[in-house]
Order: C-alpha cells, then structure tokens, then sequence
C-alpha cells in the first residue's frame, strides 16, 4: 500500500512538472512573439546609419531591406506608428488574410500572429487600406494598444498616423472610431464610384464614437486599423483615418 501511495506521489510530481514546463514554454513563445515585433530592438541590431530618421514624420521614405533581413521576410510592408507615442509596428503583407493571424514576422508559427496589410491593398496607392492586429488583455500582442482610443482625452492627444514605406511617408489624421461587428462595410476595399465611396465615409462618420464635422469630399484615402475588442465574438474596434499628407 505504502509502494502505490510512493509511486502515486512521484507521478503526481512529474505532471506537476510537466505542466509547469508547458507554462514556461508557452510565456517563452509570447516573451519571443514580443521581442520579435519590438522595433526599438531591431534598431539595435541594424546599422544606425540607415535606421537613422526612418521612421520620423519628416522623411520621404523607409529602407525596409534591414527589417526584411533580421527577419528573413520580403512581405514586410512599412512601420506603422502613432503620434505623441513610442508606438511602432511593422507590419507585412501575406497572400491572403489568414496567414499573419498565427505567423510571427520571421514567419514562425505562433498563435498571437502580427500585424498585417490586407492582401487586397497597395499600401502606397489605394484608396482604402485595411491593417490588422491582435488585440490581448494579458500579453501585448500588436494592437491592445488600440484600446485606448475609446478614452476622448486619449483621441485628442494621438490623432496623427504615419506610415512608413520604402517609397514615401504618409500622415493620416484619425477622424472616426467605431465599434462595430462582423457584418459592418470595414471589409470593403474596393469602390466603383464617388458616390459610393462618399456613401461609405458618411456611415464611418455617423457611426463614429465621437463626433467631427468633416465634408467627405475632402478625404482622398483612409487608412483603418482594426482588432477585436475581446468583449464579445466579431465585436471590432476599428480606427479611421484620412491622408492629411503625402
């Protein structure tokens, strides 16, 4: 009886430690999923001299080909970052939708994924474009960050977005935010008219969590950044803004 009860104890103590092991190595892979989207580290890893004012409002464009070879990726786009914030993400560009879900930037597999273009898009030319980012209460995925633009205060103080590509800079002005769910239009790229797209502005603008008097015929392109809330299932929290510069 005493060898079953030592024998029970020791099995005990192996599950124990192995699902400790699992635990460590699951925050190792988040702990690396952070690293490996942190841009201030890759800086640290490239030559100063061509990272050097990459990412600043000034620049007239960004030479990707350091973050594509730290991270052995030609699909890596641009550097998204935010005004009055030390908020910077790259983000690439897969052939669909669903790759960068579960894919880090080094294209290993992980489940927080990584900031991402619609596949659909020409992040220097279209005239509306959609990027992507997970949204996760208790690791700091790509775009938890987003969150804070339901606080007014928070909106008024980071209004500005800058995009950063090999070709060019781009600022855009943020002038909606919107809860909206699975069935809402922030899917739609693609506009066949002035009326259509003009159409589409106005449901952005009335359906806006604050409120800006803006004529629609004066937003060229809009850029949108979207995650999920985590309050319920398809619930979206989307960010909207209109090219101010080119």
């Amino acid at each position: 009886m005493k060898k079953i009860k030592k024998v029970l104890v020791i099995v005990l103590i192996i599950i124990v430690l192995f699902l400790l092991l699992i635990i460590c190595i699951n925050k190792y892979r988040e702990y690396r999923y952070i690293k490996l989207n942190d841009i201030n580290d890759i800086k640290s890893e490239v030559s100063e001299d061509n990272v050097s004012n990459n990412i600043e409002e000034n620049s007239n464009k960004l030479d990707l080909d350091n973050y594509r070879n730290t991270y052995n990726n030609d699909e890596i786009k641009g550097i998204l970052s935010i005004s009055n914030s030390d908020f910077e993400m790259l983000f690439a560009q897969s052939q669909d939708n669903s790759y960068y879900l579960d894919h880090l930037l080094n294209k290993e597999y992980n489940k927080l994924g990584s900031t991402f273009l619609d596949y659909r898009v020409d992040i220097d030319q279209s005239k509306k474009i959609n990027i992507y980012g997970h949204n996760n209460g208790s690791v700091g995925v790509s775009f938890n960050y987003l969150m804070n633009y339901l606080d007014k205060n928070f909106y008024d103080e980071h209004r500005k977005i800058i995009i950063n590509t090999n070709l060019d800079t781009y600022v855009y002005e943020i002038f909606s935010i919107q809860i909206v769910d699975s069935n809402y239009i922030h899917m739609k790229v693609d506009f066949n008219s002035d009326s259509s797209w003009y159409d589409y502005l106005n449901i952005v603008l009335n359906n806006s969590v604050f409120k800006e008097e803006i004529e629609v015929e004066n937003i060229s392109r809009v850029l949108t950044l979207q995650t999920c809330t985590n309050r319920y299932d398809g619930e979206f929290l989307l960010v909207n803004a209109r090219l101010i510069t080119v």
